[in-house]
């Protein structure tokens, strides 16, 4: 079974943040070799303008239960309300597919 998923299902960044770490885990035994594909997904954060565009694909050797894949943030001072934008995991069958990637407002702190 190609069971991996992402091990959270929601990151918050500041906007002084150039990268953000995701953490993808296998739910499935071990014992085999796993590939996973992965892509960003444009939400209220735009690609180009909030984050880098990127794809890519993942493997767990065996043994393998924990991998992290990153997605650069493009860094945004001014920004004055919180966006965010999604990765998907596709071709898997874990429960959480869908990360949104939360880039927060940090003008109220």
């Amino acid at each position: 079974s190609r069971s991996v998923q992402f091990k959270k299902h929601i990151i918050h960044v500041p906007p002084t943040c150039d990268r953000v770490q995701i953490p993808i885990i296998r739910t499935s035994a071990a014992d085999s070799v796993v590939n996973a594909t992965w892509r960003t997904c444009d939400k209220s954060a735009k690609a180009g303008l909030h984050y880098v565009n990127s794809q890519g694909s993942i493997s767990f050797g065996q043994d393998d239960e924990e991998k992290s894949i990153e997605v650069l943030i493009i860094r945004d001072q001014d920004r004055r309300n919180d966006i965010h934008f999604a990765v998907e995991l596709y071709d898997t069958e874990g429960a959480f597919n869908t990360l949104m990637i939360y880039i927060r407002d940090d003008s109220s702190e």
